[in-house]
């Protein structure tokens, strides 16, 4: 019932130079002939790949293949490059973005001190949380060598936000400039989105390749 008129799922794989599995991608084709002409489509189910070299050559699989008009994809990273990939950028069209991940913080300390950042500083965030309380407070974000230590503070905050901002901005997914500019949050410190931008920055944007 999940095939939508397509035929059977294939599955191509591919290994690096040692021979070790890296990466796969499962398609299906919808077979279509209008006057003699093709008009068949194929639909990316699933592309995983451990580096871009693999993803390049598992998009480039899809793309050789013989008597394909169109190919789709669904549930794709935000940032993937292949735009670039493909000769006339403009044949590329999105025509649905979606988020498949969500994330509530609960603990803020422990949170914030789970994960790495891309430079050193201090921030002081001032997070407010009207639906039980668990991450409300004042809390002074120290980094250095990519961790940081997090403790509660009574220093003047840099920035002020409720925990679904900060929820938002945590896996780099979003910068705390563009929460500025769009209301989502309190500036109290000039250039403190722009530094909190540096800290939480993500060399590649969140994804999450299963729906749950």
């Amino acid at each position: 019932e999940h095939r939508a008129g397509g035929g059977p799922l294939y599955h191509a794989i591919h290994r690096d130079a040692k021979g070790n599995l890296d990466g796969y991608v499962s398609y299906r084709i919808t077979v279509k002939w209008e006057k003699g002409y093709p008009g068949n489509s194929l639909d990316v189910v699933q592309l995983v790949a451990g580096s871009l070299d693999t993803a390049c050559a598992l998009w480039r699989h899809c793309f050789d293949l013989s008597l394909i008009e169109t190919i789709t994809a669904s549930s794709r990273p935000v940032d993937e490059p292949l735009r670039w990939m493909i000769h006339d950028a403009r044949r590329l069209q999105i025509t649905r973005l979606s988020d498949a991940l969500w994330l509530r913080i609960l603990d803020t300390v422990r949170c914030l001190e789970a994960r790495s950042y891309a430079t050193s500083g201090r921030l002081v965030l001032e997070v407010a949380d009207s639906f039980g309380g668990f991450a409300r407070g004042r809390y002074l974000l120290e980094a250095d060598s990519g961790r940081a230590q997090v403790s509660r503070t009574r220093r003047s905050p840099d920035l002020r936000l409720d925990v679904a901002t900060l929820s938002s901005a945590y896996l780099g997914g979003v910068s705390f400039s563009a929460l500025a500019a769009a209301g989502r949050l309190e500036e109290v410190t000039s250039g403190a989105a722009t530094r909190a931008d540096a800290l939480f920055a993500v060399p590649r944007a969140p994804y999450c390749s299963t729906d749950f």
